[in-house]
């Protein structure tokens, strides 16, 4: 999605754990990551600036995707937020039972969690025992 953009000058760092999303799942948590990438990149590096976004996922209880970018962060509180793309990730969100969060990154940025129930997961396989 990056490449196509045409945009050369951003960096994408990926710590990703091994998952298998359920098939009736699957579609609504691609557009949802979808729209969370072309929103960063609308929004967070204009006029060519240059910057990384950092893409996590991790299972535990929950599964937790993190998606951060080092942009140039959300208009200030007194701006409107409210955006066709915002509404689109809610309505998404709810679609997955997820809980979606969007708040400013550490240091600049933004920074979108998604924490889903493990249940849009499908159980790991179980190795066979050597025989």
């Amino acid at each position: 999605m990056i490449g196509a953009s045409g945009r050369t000058d951003i960096r994408v760092a990926l710590d990703l754990a091994p998952v298998l999303v359920l098939a009736e799942k699957s579609v609504a948590l691609a557009l949802l990551f979808n729209e969370i990438v072309t929103n960063i990149l609308k929004h967070a590096f204009p006029a060519g600036r240059p910057g990384t976004i950092a893409i996590r996922v991790g299972l535990e209880e929950d599964l937790r995707v993190v998606v951060e970018d080092d942009g140039v962060g959300m208009p200030p509180a007194d701006e409107p937020k409210g955006s066709f793309g915002q509404a689109l990730m809610r309505t998404l969100a709810r679609q997955l039972g997820a809980r979606l969060a969007v708040e400013s990154g550490p240091r600049s940025g933004t920074r979108v969690v998604v924490t889903m129930p493990a249940s849009v997961v499908l159980p790991a396989p179980v190795d066979a025992p050597a025989g």
